[in-house]
């Protein structure tokens, strides 16, 4: 039986071997350091690690040698591998309390840990994030790859202009952006659809249906994000100027959004705050800040029986989510005001963004062709 732990000389590339484990390959190279020959790991072809990138880092050793400075290879105290710089990121996330520093840790640990992690930051470059992404993208939605791939970049970020451990270049910066896939979402539901998902939701005997109403008649008739919509507490409501101070996290601002009679009527907004104080959260269950999982699981099997069972998991343009309650209002907003009051509305900083989220229906376009003359 062959030994699949011997190292193999490469026929190609001086002083590079490779190694058989399991189902990787590693590599490293060898060279005369003045007293004996020595051997270092570069790493796994899995990461991206080639043969020719192992010849050339060891032709930059000797090069090194020869002008009589020390191999870097061989100085450990300056190797920074990308799991030290992973690790800082996320203790600062969580010591910001970040929502997400969770479930952005859970990713890293289960895609990229495993790729990354015993690599010298210095040695990982464009071209391994890029084929990591290619790698990923057989498995995953480019949705998903480009939460991985901006995981990358945001930890290269954070070493670079936050802990200063790092000096160089992103080697994930622009390897994957939005623009190159379609990730634009265009349901939007009309009013025939609004009425019948605020029946459903009424007639749920779920423990969630106070607060999932509340969230929905907030988003439908103001617009704000869904994590904004979440942290809304007592004090931020002004009923009798009939306002709502709204924290746009996208932009880092509070900008006042207005209550319309919806929710005014039948003092349906006065019932919900009576009894809480001030920094309370308005969404509630058990008698705790509703967090964002089990709202989903009150809503999503509602969008999946009224409107999304006949769509694949998989078509993200015309599914029915939370997200579309804002596409909505924004929709029905532009329907009947000026598309610049709109941006107000949403507190967009570009015109372009809300013209993408506001789509007039067929029968608006016929109206006004037929006003033309």
């Amino acid at each position: 039986m062959e030994n699949t732990n011997k190292l193999i000389k490469s026929n190609k590339y001086t002083g590079v071997y490779t190694k058989q484990v399991q189902n990787d390959t590693k590599i490293y190279i060898s060279y005369h350091n003045g007293k004996n020959y020595s051997r270092h790991l570069v790493g796994l072809a899995s990461t991206g690690i080639t043969q020719s990138y192992a010849y050339e880092l060891r032709n930059k050793e000797i090069a090194r040698m020869k002008l009589g400075e020390d191999p870097q290879l061989i100085r450990k105290k300056d190797i920074i591998l990308f799991e030290e710089i992973a690790q800082d990121y996320f203790d600062r996330q969580e010591a910001q309390q970040v929502q997400s520093a969770k479930r952005t840790r859970a990713r890293y640990q289960m895609h990229i840990k495993k790729m990354f992690a015993k690599i010298p930051i210095k040695d990982i470059k464009p071209q391994m994030v890029l084929e990591f992404k290619k790698c990923k993208l057989l498995e995953y939605k480019p949705a998903t790859v480009f939460r991985l791939v901006t995981i990358i970049n945001s930890i290269y970020y954070n070493a670079i202009h936050r802990t200063g451990k790092f000096k160089g270049t992103n080697p994930a910066y622009k390897v994957f952006t939005k623009s190159e896939f379609n990730n634009k979402r265009e349901r939007w539901l009309s009013l025939e659809e609004i009425n019948l998902l605020l029946e459903e939701v009424s007639n749920s005997d779920s423990k969630v249906k106070v607060a999932g109403k509340f969230y929905i008649l907030m988003i439908l008739s103001t617009g704000v994000r869904s994590g904004s919509c979440l942290i809304l507490q007592k004090k931020h409501f002004n009923l009798k100027d009939r306002t709502v101070e709204l924290y746009d996290a996208k932009n880092k601002e509070f900008y006042t959004g207005y209550l319309n009679d919806k929710l005014l009527s039948d003092d349906y907004l006065y019932n919900l705050l009576h009894g809480l104080e001030n920094d309370d959260y308005v969404l509630r269950y058990n008698n705790k800040p509703l967090l964002r999982k089990t709202l989903q699981r009150f809503t999503y099997p509602i969008y999946k029986k009224l409107f999304n069972s006949e769509l694949d998991d998989s078509d993200e343009k015309n599914k029915v989510c939370n997200h579309t309650l804002r596409h909505t209002f924004a929709t029905h907003a532009v329907m009947h005001n000026s598309v610049f009051l709109v941006q107000k509305l949403l507190n967009h900083k570009d015109i372009n963004m809300t013209l993408r989220y506001a789509k007039a229906d067929e029968e608006k376009k016929a109206e006004a062709v037929a006003k033309m003359f």
